[in-house]
């Protein structure tokens, strides 16, 4: 780490691929690299969580997000081209309904509310269909257990 606390940070980023053939490229060589067993598969899997982590929070920062419109705004077009990227300005909008005040609107948002509640408390008693016999009191059927579907993965805690 002290490699990091002298250097130009941003220089490392221009280490890295810089346009999408020179990224398959990349990807190809980590991918041989582990296949062939020069590098462990776990070492990597952990710096490409931390690396997508701190691409997220570089990403979130305000002053971040404010210096690079700000750069974007000295191009007068909507659609401009930047060391060979086409860069485009969007806006997008969000809506908040919560100050409308529609009686019918808000009704509905309880009763979707209620709803979702009901379905989760039945999901909550057919999760045990297989351990015992769920039978529906509105119509007296007996239920099948859900199909559940396992997806292994891995939770990475980086290191302090």
């Amino acid at each position: 780490m002290i490699i990091f606390k002298t250097m130009d940070k941003t220089s490392v980023l221009t280490l890295l691929p810089s346009t999408i053939s020179e990224r398959e490229s990349f990807i190809v060589g980590i991918e041989s690299e582990i296949l062939e067993g020069n590098r462990n598969p776990l070492e990597i899997e952990i710096q490409l969580k931390n690396l997508e982590d701190l691409i997220s929070e570089i990403r979130k920062r305000p002053n971040i997000k404010n210096a690079v419109s700000k750069e974007a705004d000295k191009y007068p077009d909507k659609v401009f081209d930047f060391k060979g990227c086409k860069i485009t300005k969007v806006s997008r909008g969000t809506y908040d309904f919560s100050n409308c005040g529609h009686s019918g609107y808000l009704a509905l948002q309880r009763t979707k509310k209620h709803i979702d509640e009901e379905v989760k408390a039945i999901e909550s008693v057919l999760k045990q269909a297989d351990k015992v016999q769920v039978v529906d009191e509105e119509t007296g059927q007996i239920c099948n257990s859900p199909f559940v579907k396992y997806t292994d993965y891995l939770k990475i805690e980086i290191a302090k």
